[in-house]
């Protein structure tokens, strides 16, 4: 069920909401005209990497896509344990169990009896798509931009550029065609390895996409998919080849929501992945939302869907949501608002200044604001301070039905593998790591140490004294009880790391963790961490990274969380340092001689330098002008780490050499809603560093200056900070004058 504002609230920590905001604070940063309308100003701390529903499966990217796409199942809002009801489906899926050679078993037949299964789901008619340009014809029922010409592809810059718009009826096809979609090498979706084992054909349909060998689009409903069918307008029906009953759940995820072949047609065109036009950026769905504002490095916005066909509160939960006041909008259509805006902020602090001042609807409690938020009542209840009712501040708080976990390299040869001395050392890890005390110093007290991978609510937890890990805790006293430090320092010493050190060589164990975490919270967390592995002996050292190289990482296996260059790598390292030395000293010859031998395109040396300078100062500290980009926050689109991409967008925006790559707004990221390619007289005059020239009444840039006397730039410049150096700043425009008259 679609909750009333258009973000899933399952949260670790306690929410707060203002329940009324009276006038509207004097520093308010939104325009006067929006002071009454039904819009939700809230947070978002990651930018997603992914808005495919193919390819999305993180939490940052659901708390969008959720509210655009919709699969068949979903979860009811306000019953728990967890319980499936439709979304887009008619009513539940109607599963049917079959023997070894397809016939259908009868409902009270033994289960054991089955070797497949069959899913027969019923869509609701009626149901349209968000309007988008991939559904516009034109008055011969052709569709209009299928098919762009460059002229008409450099008049476009964002999907708003597109004039016309138009929608369309879901059918049952536009499953079947999204799943072929997950199936396809193209696509890369993380679970397609899951489906190849379930999903009659599944595997062979993959084969067949990877056997073609062409560029261009792929039609996927030329291809047939065994297991996956329309019966009907409205009837899909999915065979497996196993009796699997936690497919059912999967339905309930985005990979299984709809997608027109229309958008995938529109979207695979050349040259609109170069301005970031595409899945991954502008979504196409059914849902209650139209992402309408895509700026992830700065805010997203959704906008009502003006077809979305409202879906009625639910009128029933838990015992107690009715004198809450959960209940009292049931039945009434929703969605409930009709704009939400998302800011990105990377720290919790300064969400939380912004939400007292106003800025933003809702916020997330912190550690350090608890006390003067929220007081303990004499039954454990949670209540709100005096002073933030008197704001008029509402409180509420969920259980998030979630799990935080600490993930080992299982590729690594020290932390990793299934060797009793590797098992050794992960469970002594997992004792040391002391999570009650964790949840009492960052959680405030309100979580739980989990057992499990199935946190409480989801079906197959196991609570009281059955359900425990029995590598991590004992059961005294009536409850989970972590096992002692000496046994963990046992468990280290069969590993081979007596006290910490190798037992052959000596050397300190140190271990490598990976974080995208950042700020005063995070540094206080990885120092408490530290000491939990210093209580071992072991060196833990900890390496910041951004969430999507993260997931990257973790997909490759080279991520370092918690294990790596241990003491015995580092004796390995050094037996094989000469024979690494060789090959990179013959890879970085042939490098030189592969540089030498190019033959480049016009302009292509040039456009390869700017690309490499844009990445060196915003990635790298070593960079003299990090400080003025990576250090103050700017960052480069991710699709333009592969030059060709980047090489594709600087064609299509106008790039001739000579020119120079600016931001149209200084403080935003180099991507191409926010680059273009300028002179360097017209960029001289918006950087934060211009060099100035006066001559006594006004100022002009230095390369205006060098271009209007007809000298080099550099030379120029020397003389500017060799003037600067003296004292003289801004120059006078007569000593570039006099080097003007000089033989260069």
């Amino acid at each position: 069920m679609r909750l009333p504002v258009p973000f899933r609230l399952l949260l670790p920590l306690l929410l707060i909401a203002l329940a009324g905001c009276g006038e509207a604070p004097l520093n308010s940063p939104y325009p006067a005209s929006e002071q009454n309308a039904n819009t939700l100003y809230a947070a978002f701390a990651e930018r997603p990497k992914h808005l495919d529903p193919a390819v999305a499966y993180s939490s940052n990217e659901y708390a969008f896509i959720q509210q655009v796409y919709e699969p068949p199942l979903q979860y009811h809002y306000l019953r728990r344990p967890y319980a499936l009801v439709p979304l887009s489906a008619a009513e539940l899926p109607r599963t049917t169990l079959l023997d070894r050679v397809g016939n259908a078993l009868p409902a009270d037949a033994d289960p054991a009896r089955a070797t497949a299964s069959m899913y027969e789901i019923r869509i609701q008619p009626g149901i349209r798509y968000a309007p988008h340009p991939a559904f516009a014809r034109g008055d011969d029922g052709r569709l209009l931009y299928h098919r762009l010409d460059p002229a008409a592809l450099g008049r476009i810059d964002t999907l708003a550029d597109f004039a016309q718009r138009a929608s369309r009826e879901l059918t049952a096809d536009d499953y079947v065609y999204q799943i072929k979609r997950l199936a396809s090498p193209r696509v890369q979706s993380p679970i397609r390895g899951l489906l190849q084992a379930h999903i009659a054909g599944f595997a062979q349909l993959t084969e067949a996409l990877a056997a073609v060998d062409d560029d261009k689009w792929l039609d996927l409903r030329r291809f047939d998919l065994a297991g996956v069918q329309a019966v009907d307008r409205y009837t899909l029906r999915i065979r497996l080849t196993d009796v699997y009953p936690q497919f059912t759940y999967w339905l309930a995820m985005p990979f299984f929501a709809p997608l027109p072949w229309e958008a995938d047609r529109f979207y695979s065109q050349p040259g609109l992945a170069a301005k970031n036009i595409s899945l991954d950026w502008y979504p196409v769905g059914t849902g209650p939302y139209m992402l309408s504002v895509n700026d992830p490095n700065r805010r997203m916005v959704l906008e009502r869907n003006p077809l979305f066909r409202g879906e009625p509160y639910p009128a029933d939960g838990e015992p107690g949501d009715a004198a809450a006041g959960l209940l009292a909008d049931a039945g009434k259509p929703m969605p409930f608002i009709d704009r939400a805006v998302y800011s990105l902020e990377r720290e919790s602090i300064p969400v939380w200044t912004k939400f007292l001042q106003g800025y933003y609807d809702r916020s997330a409690v912190g550690q350090d604001s608890f006390d003067q938020v929220v007081n303990l009542g004499a039954g454990g209840e949670l209540e709100l301070t005096e002073a933030m009712r008197a704001r008029g501040m509402r409180l509420s708080s969920s259980v998030m039905s979630s799990i935080f976990y600490t993930g080992l390299n299982m590729l690594d040869d020290t932390v990793g593998g299934y060797g009793p001395k590797q098992r050794a050392l992960r469970q002594a890890i997992a004792i040391a790591i002391d999570q009650e005390e964790s949840i009492a110093i960052f959680q405030n007290g309100l979580g739980m140490a989990m057992q499990g991978p199935l946190p409480p609510g989801i079906f197959g937890y196991r609570d009281g004294e059955p359900g425990i890990n029995r590598y991590v805790y004992g059961w005294q006293a009536g409850r989970p009880q972590r096992l002692g430090i000496e046994r963990a320092r046992a468990l280290l010493k069969t590993a081979g790391y007596p006290n910490g050190r190798d037992a052959a060589s000596g050397r300190p164990l140190v271990l490598y963790f990976d974080s995208m975490a950042s700020g005063p919270d995070a540094k206080s967390y990885m120092d408490w961490l530290r000491k939990q592995f210093g209580k071992l002996g072991v060196q833990l050292v900890g390496r910041s990274t951004d969430y999507n190289r993260f997931q990257d990482k973790l997909r490759r296996g080279e991520t370092k969380s918690c294990g790596c260059l241990a003491a015995e790598h580092l004796a390995q390292m050094q037996r094989v340092h000469e024979a690494a030395e060789l090959r990179k000293a013959q890879a970085k010859a042939a490098r030189k001689a592969e540089k030498k031998a190019r033959v480049w395109a016009p302009g292509e040396k040039q456009l390869r330098a700017v690309w490499g300078a844009m990445w060196s100062r915003c990635t790298s500290p070593a960079n003299k002008s990090y400080p003025r980009y990576g250090g103050r926050g700017i960052s480069v689109e991710p699709s333009w780490e592969k030059f060709e991409v980047f090489h594709e967008w600087a064609k299509a925006a106008g790039y001739t050499p000579g020119l120079w790559l600016e931001r149209r707004e200084n403080d935003g990221p180099y991507s191409p809603g926010n680059c273009t390619w300028a002179t360097p007289k017209t960029q001289g005059r918006n950087r934060s560093n211009t060099l100035w020239v006066t001559d006594g009444t006004r100022h002009k840039t230095l390369p205006e200056v060098a271009e209007r006397l007809g000298i080099p730039y550099m030379r120029a410049y020397q003389l500017h900070r060799k003037l600067c150096g003296a004292g003289e700043n801004p120059p006078h425009a007569r000593h570039f004058l006099a080097i003007a008259t000089k033989a260069p």
